[in-house]
């Protein structure tokens, strides 16, 4: 039963609240945090419907109930969250332990909900959650094991990578290099950890995880045995015309080594670039990254990609020479400058653009 407090707490929940209001009253009145008003809304669903991402944090401190079911339609506040555009909330509420297999009252999940609206973003953000406790599983003994098959200071680490909402090999070394070199010092344990992973989403029917963990493993493997530097330079070098093949090539090898061959969704992507030539279109790590990851926004679509690591740029960096090239930032430039072929492409565009210009001028006159 609603009360005074609880409602008083539910109309702060419902608006943008400020969060000095929603603490003082929460750490004065007595009453339940899942109070719910007539329709079944709890303040946690309220505030997951607005954004409110301070208010949710504040009262999952205090407690309250993330997979509260108890809606007139059998919402949850990750279905509230995931429908009205929130990915930080959705997020928030995944690392808290909501559960994405609850329907509501027309059977419907977050996941089904978002497509259906399509909140594209808050889809991939539950499709990729992992939370850390499914590592420190593998950091404990188990049975004869003398030694934990990931060592527990590694946890941390490889679970940035997999959190991590890309799967471009040019990203993923970068990160192995910059953020967590040790796990390259234990790429045997790390590896063998990740198939482990992959052959667990397979039994639970979650075959773009299983992708994604396999496809870390190849980077991981790779740059063990060839050098992070070698690796970065084989990905970078591209063909006059700008298209990556030794990329395009790198995916396709890692997508052979696939070891379940029954996978549906393996099927699909070699039948999809069995008809194309390295390089695409489509490209292996653009088809990579939509299986992986589903299906783009329409704000994302309409994003450039840097030419280095894949990432969708917000504010364009164009080379200032060739024009052609778009970079993310000054160390993806610097790396196709120094590692990658863009020296020499760079100057082959520059010579083309040029001749273009001349001819265009000497036509118009």
């Amino acid at each position: 039963m609603e009360t005074k407090s609880s409602g008083t707490l539910i109309e702060l929940c419902s608006n943008d609240a400020d969060i000095a209001e929603v603490v003082k009253l929460l750490s004065s009145a007595k009453f339940s945090v899942d109070e719910p008003d007539k329709d079944g809304m709890t303040p946690l669903m309220h505030a997951a419907y607005r954004g409110n991402l301070h208010v949710c944090r504040k009262l999952l401190e205090h407690k309250a109930a993330v997979n509260w079911n108890s809606h007139k339609d059998g919402y949850t506040a990750l279905m509230f969250a995931t429908i009205a555009g929130h990915k930080e909330v959705v997020w928030l509420l995944l690392e808290n332990g909501a559960k994405t297999n609850v329907v509501n009252g027309v059977n419907k999940t977050a996941v089904q909900l978002g497509s259906f609206v399509g909140q594209h973003e808050c889809v991939r953000v539950i499709n990729n959650h992992f939370s850390i406790s499914q590592l420190e599983y593998y950091t404990t003994i188990k049975g004869l094991e003398k030694v934990p098959k990931l060592d527990p200071a590694n946890a941390a680490p490889l679970h940035g990578l997999i959190s991590m909402h890309t799967i471009h090999p040019v990203k993923v070394t970068l990160s192995l290099r910059s953020s967590c070199p040790q796990l390259l010092a234990a790429q045997s344990s790390v590896c063998r950890v990740l198939q482990l992973l992959r052959e667990k989403m397979e039994k639970e029917e979650k075959e773009p995880q299983a992708l994604k963990m396999h496809c870390l493993s190849f980077v991981v493997e790779r740059c063990a045995k060839n050098g992070v530097d070698a690796l970065l330079k084989l990905l970078l070098h591209c063909r006059e015309d700008g298209v990556a093949e030794s990329l395009d090539r790198f995916l396709r090898q890692c997508l052979q080594e696939y070891p379940n061959l029954r996978s549906q969704l393996l099927r699909e992507m070699v039948a999809t670039l069995a008809k194309t030539p390295p390089g695409g279109p489509p490209s292996a790590v653009s088809l990579f990254q939509q299986m992986v990851f589903g299906k783009r926004s329409e704000s994302e679509e309409a994003l450039e990609s840097c030419s280095v690591c894949g990432d969708l740029i917000t504010s364009v960096k164009k080379c200032s020479r060739c024009k052609q090239a778009l970079y993310c930032g000054v160390e993806c430039q610097t790396l196709a400058w120094t590692v990658g072929n863009h020296r020499k492409l760079c100057k082959i565009w520059t010579t083309i653009r040029d001749a273009e210009k001349d001819t265009k001028t000497t036509s118009e006159r």
